[in-house]
């Protein structure tokens, strides 16, 4: 496995263990962990690796995203198709509100449609709401949304299907 792009490192953590390309990585599917600059590491996608299969990673920092170049569109699993259902957003970070807007229409944390919506945050209890970021929530999903006061940046760090993240019986 390759990586390209302005990435000071990247990380696949998956059941065959944890890996640092650039070099081989076993067959299996992976979170991947990317870190820009002096961030700290976030979820930048999730990816399936074939037996033997020759991946390179682009990444790009002003999306916040690794995807690969030289694998089948069906490798990557960062965009897949949830089944329909509701969609939630959850919030970590130190922001003390946060709300997305779109429109007319705006939403806090928990059950929000489907579509792009941007990201207003404020840091304190009583502080003026401003402009943090977008976030994109497609059906069935359950996004992770992180806010950090130090950057005034609020990004998705994590998608997944609603249906998995339902703890198992």
């Amino acid at each position: 496995m390759l990586i390209e792009g302005e990435v000071r490192k990247v990380e696949l953590l998956g059941a065959e263990g944890e890996f640092e390309p650039p070099g081989e990585v076993p067959a299996g599917r992976y979170l991947v962990l990317a870190t820009w600059a002096d961030g700290r590491p976030f979820v930048a996608g999730r990816l399936t690796v074939g037996a033997g299969q020759a991946i390179t990673l682009r990444c790009d920092a002003s999306f916040a995203i690794c995807l690969p170049v030289s694998a089948p569109e069906e490798g990557w699993e960062g965009a897949q198709m949830c089944p329909e259902g509701p969609s939630t957003v959850r919030v970590e970070g130190d922001a003390s509100t946060i709300v997305f807007v779109r429109g007319e229409r705006s939403h806090g944390p928990g059950e929000v449609p489907p579509g792009t919506w941007r990201i207003w945050a404020a840091w304190q209890h009583d502080g003026k709401p401003e402009l943090t970021g977008l976030v994109e929530v497609r059906s069935g999903e359950e996004v992770t949304v992180r806010c950090s006061e130090a950057f005034a940046v609020c990004k998705a760090t994590e998608a997944r299907c609603a249906s998995e993240a339902a703890p198992q019986p």
